[in-house]
């Protein structure tokens, strides 16, 4: 009999009440207790004797307790070792005890008792508290004859499973249309006060719903009230059910909503923090339909990773080996095209990223992602991809082939760099020592500078998480041989700070790639972690690629250019052509053969984005046209311009920005759970025009503009017991709120009149309610 988790975990709590791991009743004993609570220091000691009973105590240091808590949100972390007998403050301060009475080798009674304090905003012992009591009584006994048992199929511990159970639904379907019709009421022309929370409600309510159901509420939305849709809209991301997800798969399909929608659905999805193999088979028509883009296939990747990170063999489970052969196809074929097709090689680089962001597959190197890797035919991107994909990939079995790779001084200085970054993921003691000999023998500077100053930084970090690897480098019998001049040489770049009486820090790290074939930087990188209590945070990193941007630069500083002074020109003509070559080897160096890129009639751009290590956006621009059109999208001319034009811009949005859970299990199995939810509304309405046409002759100039703002915030924090049929426990809410309106005329007739006024066309202005 398969039961839930919830009612295991009450049997479990209450085994652990009769667990007792003394040797003798006589003699004190102390021990590391595996049971409800976690791997907790426990002491027995014999109190004495009541009538014909002996009473033990049983007491815990919660504060030592390992595998106890759970930390629900999209959050993705990886844990560090900071020190071995370190345990930082827990959010709770909990104390447990029992007496147990024993008579006659038998338990006739036993008593627990737990007290749970929330640290934060207390003071001493006075705060938000729960008091948890468990009483076990002997009440009769009886001889009985038992059967055969059932064999055991599977066996657990005594730990707390935090793995949720659904809870039964009943009426959410009705609640979910009166929710949206009050959305409706309370977001006419302003936001009001109470939508946020409403809004919360509906998220909550609508996750219980089935797919059928969910999906009747969204064909019948427009029924219910004219806002309703995009309310609906709204909170479809967030909900994070499967029901959810397979109605946004369906609206995606039938384009029922536009391409920038569907991305930001997609972004919400990819944070999912336990998605099953239904929500993998759900997902997977979006990664092969025609019109998927490279937003699809890593978002769709981040999903799958998100899947393996709790099951490690996932690779064998047929839903995910389905899409990692998809994509091991389509890197294969784009790898083996000989001729230059754009498009399929940018397929092709969309669909290593996506291998990267999944990290699962084989522990050997990937014989598909060396293809690629060894094709020197191919775009170097495709081949620094096919590279980074390892990146989660396990790095014992493939750190020797890239640490070949890097040594061959062959091979392309910036293939060499990532080659290098990957073996330093996971380095030993040798390979350090490898490395720092390559060190002597290097003759590219642009490997040699790179790899000093990553060694040089990685000695001088204060991340717990380069600890080991520093041990490694103590020597510091560093090379130093080579240029620390950063206008031309690669260059690893980082600043830490760590805090070790809070177990806290953070810290940065950039990367910048030059190439022999061009004066400009070819690529770049910044990362940014935090490390927080044992977990490290990878919050983002930002990459970008330029390829052939020469003469942008050279229609700036050049001849004809804007900055073409002579001290200008003479740096340029330095830093293009000499490097690091000595004047009087010039004559020498025109002897070999020109290695610059001279394709600069087509230059690219690409940039990528990675949140909490998965990479969730990439952007790649060819030609002159795309990237001017990209650059023009942002240019704020003309969004002044637009805004200007007389027409009116609404921007209405709901969104929930906080939903995060504490669990805390206690001695009877049922857990205290903390939980945080934000929830914020915006509702913006602008417009405005300008008349000037002949300002220059005339110098008459009409502007009018008005704008008309109402921000709601919601934030809700709970503390309580969850028996799963029924709770209790303490809520606070804090909310503020802001709406207001401003119009504007600004009237210039020559030097003769300027006239300025502003109106508040509202009865009441409401700042900030809180």
């Amino acid at each position: 009999m398969n039961e839930t988790s919830w009612v295991l975990n009450f049997k479990r709590g209450i085994l652990s009440a009769f667990q007792n791991t003394m040797k003798r009743f006589d003699v004190d004993h102390q021990n590391i207790d595996a049971d409800i609570n976690g791997l907790c220091e426990t002491k027995y000691a014999l109190m004495g004797a009541r009538e014909t009973s002996l009473v033990i105590t049983k007491k815990k240091d919660i504060s030592t307790c390992t595998y106890r808590y759970k930390h629900h949100s999209i959050l993705q972390t990886t844990p560090y070792l900071f020190r071995q007998n370190f345990q930082p403050a827990p959010i709770m301060r909990s104390n447990s005890s029992c007496e147990i009475s024993v008579d006659h080798n038998v338990y006739n009674k036993i008593v627990c008792q737990e007290v749970h304090l929330f640290q934060p905003f207390s003071s001493n012992d006075s705060g938000a508290h729960t008091v948890v009591k468990q009483v076990l009584t002997l009440l009769t006994e009886s001889n009985s004859t038992s059967e055969v048992p059932d064999p055991v199929n599977r066996r657990s511990t005594l730990l707390f499973d935090h793995n949720q159970t659904p809870k039964p639904v009943s009426g959410e379907l009705k609640a979910s249309r009166d929710l949206i019709k009050a959305m409706c009421k309370l977001n006419v022309d302003d936001i009001q006060p109470e939508f946020p929370e409403v809004f919360t409600k509906f998220i909550h309510t609508a996750r219980l719903l089935s797919y059928p159901a969910l999906s009747q509420v969204y064909s019948r939305v427009t029924s219910i009230c004219s806002t309703g849709k995009r309310h609906l809209l709204d909170a479809l991301p967030m909900l994070g059910s499967n029901a959810a997800i397979a109605v946004m798969k369906d609206v995606i399909l039938r384009n029922g909503v536009s391409q920038d929608v569907a991305h930001e659905w997609l972004l919400t999805l990819s944070f999912i923090p336990r998605p099953d193999l239904q929500t993998i088979s759900i997902i997977t028509p979006l990664l092969k339909w025609n019109k998927a883009d490279a937003q699809f296939f890593l978002s769709v990747s981040a999903i799958v990773h998100s899947y393996c990170k709790w099951n490690s063999e996932c690779e064998t489970q047929t839903e995910v080996a389905n899409i990692i052969s998809f994509l091991e196809n389509q890197v294969q074929s784009g790898c083996q095209l000989k001729e230059s097709n754009q498009a399929v090689i940018e397929k092709t680089l969309v669909a290593i990223k996506a291998l990267g962001n999944i990290g699962a597959g084989k522990s050997i190197i990937n014989p598909t992602l060396q293809l690629c890797i060894e094709d020197r035919q191919l775009p170097i991107e495709v081949r620094i991809a096919a590279v980074e994909a390892h990146r989660r990939l396990p790095c014992e079995d493939t750190r020797e082939y890239f640490l070949n790779l890097f040594r061959n001084q062959s091979v392309d200085s910036e293939l060499r760099i990532a080659a290098y970054l990957e073996v330093m993921k996971c380095p030993t003691y040798t390979i350090v020592k490898t490395i720092k000999h390559s060190l002597f023998e290097e003759e590219v500077n642009q490997v040699g500078s790179f790899v000093w100053s990553h060694l040089h930084n990685l000695l001088k970090s204060s991340s717990p998480s380069k600890v080991e690897i520093q041990a490694l480098l103590q020597d510091k019998d560093l090379v130093s041989k080579f240029s620390s001049d950063v206008r031309k040489y690669s260059h690893n770049y980082e600043g830490s700070m760590f805090f070790e009486n809070y177990n806290f820090g953070g810290s940065y790290e950039s990367n910048v790639i030059f190439s022999p074939k061009s004066y400009l930087p070819r690529s770049a990188t910044f990362n940014v972690t935090v490390d927080l209590f044992g977990e490290s945070v990878n919050i983002f990193e930002v990459a970008g690629r330029i390829e052939g941007f020469e003469h942008y630069v050279e229609s700036i500083f050049g001849a004809k250019g804007p900055f073409s002074s002579t001290k200008v020109k003479d740096g340029l003509e330095k830093l293009r052509f000499l490097r690091s070559i000595p004047d009087d080897l010039k004559s020498k160096v025109d002897a070999f053969p020109n290695v610059v890129d001279t394709n600069f009639d087509n230059p690219k751009a690409s940039v990528a984005m990675k949140i909490f290590g998965n990479e969730l956006r990439y952007y790649k621009f060819s030609g002159d046209e795309e990237i001017m059109a990209a650059l023009n999208s942002i240019n704020p001319i003309k969004n002044i311009k637009q805004l200007l034009s007389g027409k009116e811009i609404n921007y209405n949005k709901a969104a929930l920005f906080l939903d995060t859970s504490y669990t805390v299990p206690t001695a009877t199995g049922l857990p205290i759970s903390l939980s945080a939810v934000g929830t914020a509304a915006v509702n913006l309405q602008m417009s405005g025009s300008l008349k000037a046409a002949d300002f220059l002759k005339t110098h008459e100039l009409d502007v009018e503009g008005k704008i008309r703002p109402s921000v709601a915030i919601d934030i809700v924090g709970t503390m309580g017991v969850d028996a799963y049929y029924a709770s209790t426990g303490i809520k606070l809410r804090t909310n503020m709120y802001s709406s207001s309106a401003v119009e504007g005329q600004l009237k210039v007739r020559g030097t003769k009149l300027v006239s300025l006024n502003f109106n508040l066309p509202k009865d009441k202005i409401e700042i900030i309610n809180a």
